[in-house]
Parts: C-alpha cells; structure tokens; sequence
C-alpha cells in the first residue's frame, strides 16, 4: 500500500489541477468572446475559487474539509458573510463550471484518503451482492436503474459544459 499510495497521491492531485485548470481557463475564454463580463462579480469570485483550490490541491483533505466546513458554518459576523458571492446565482455558464469544480475537488479529497480508497475497495467486494439481491427484489432494480439515469445526466451535463466551454474548436480536456 506505501508504495503505491505516494505515487497514486501525487498523480491523483497533477490530474485534478489539470482539469481544474481547464474548466477555469474555459470560463476565461468565454469571457473573452463576451458571453460573460470580466468584471462580474460571479466571474471573479469563480476565478478566484477555482484559483484557491488548485493552490491547494496538495494540502485538500477530508479532515481539513470538515474542519473548515465548521469552522465556516460558524461565522456570526454577517458583514463577512454578505461579502461571500453565491456562485448558485450567477450565469449558467458560471454554475455549471463550479459545479464541475467542486465534482474534481470531492472527487481529489475522496481520492486522497486512505480510509475512503479501503472503503471504496469493501463497496467493491460487496457490490456482487447487491447486484443478485437487485436481480430478485424489484423495487432494488428500480433504484438502480434511477442511479444510472443520474450517473448518465451527470456525464451529459459534463460533456455539455465542455462543448460550452470549447466554443472556439478547441478540445479542453
């Protein structure tokens, strides 16, 4: 495990960078063909979002996560808290592209955990076991399917947001 751990660390967080670095750099090139403002304030906040989290890609990890998420919740001087921009309200382009954002950056901490790459090791042992209690329960094969449905909007909503953000012809991943 150590020795496949460090390395698989190290890709694993030059992966993410690099295509946190391609969404943000497709924000930047829609800006610059105007079909968004370089001085709205969604854009800004994205950019320096996205600029946070490739800095610290390398430090991102679940119990820092967690550690900031409370520390956060717990703000209780509102004036800090009327300055945060809410990226759920800005353009669409902008929503979606911090959407993918924070898909990489779960996808980074989960990636960089030891006790979530064992638990994601067991899911796969025990994941035959769900397929053959699937396979006789109706009502398990519906939610299957449902988690299918979703995974497969999930990848569209993906691919569209790349098709956006390579308007100019230019593949971005």
């Amino acid at each position: 495990m150590a020795l496949v751990y460090w390395p698989m660390q190290q890709f694993t967080v030059d992966a993410v960078r690099q295509r946190l670095r391609e969404v943000r750099d497709g924000v930047f090139d829609a800006a610059a063909r105007g079909e968004i403002s370089f001085s709205d304030m969604h854009y800004q906040a994205f950019r320096e979002k996205a600029n946070v989290f490739l800095h610290n890609a390398d430090k991102l990890s679940v119990w820092r996560f967690l550690l900031l998420s409370v520390a956060g919740s717990r703000l209780s001087d509102a004036s800090v808290r009327e300055e945060v921009v809410s990226l759920k309200e800005g353009p669409p382009l902008i929503q979606n592209a911090y959407k993918q954002v924070l898909l990489w950056v779960g996808l980074l901490i989960w990636l960089r955990s030891p006790v979530f790459i064992v638990l994601s090791a067991l899911f796969m042992l025990v994941a035959p076991l769900f397929v053959i209690v699937g396979a006789i329960s109706a009502s398990l094969r519906e939610s299957g399917k449902q988690l299918l449905r979703n995974a497969k909007t999930a990848l569209y909503e993906d691919a569209a947001l790349e098709v956006i953000l390579s308007r100019d012809g230019k593949r971005i991943c």
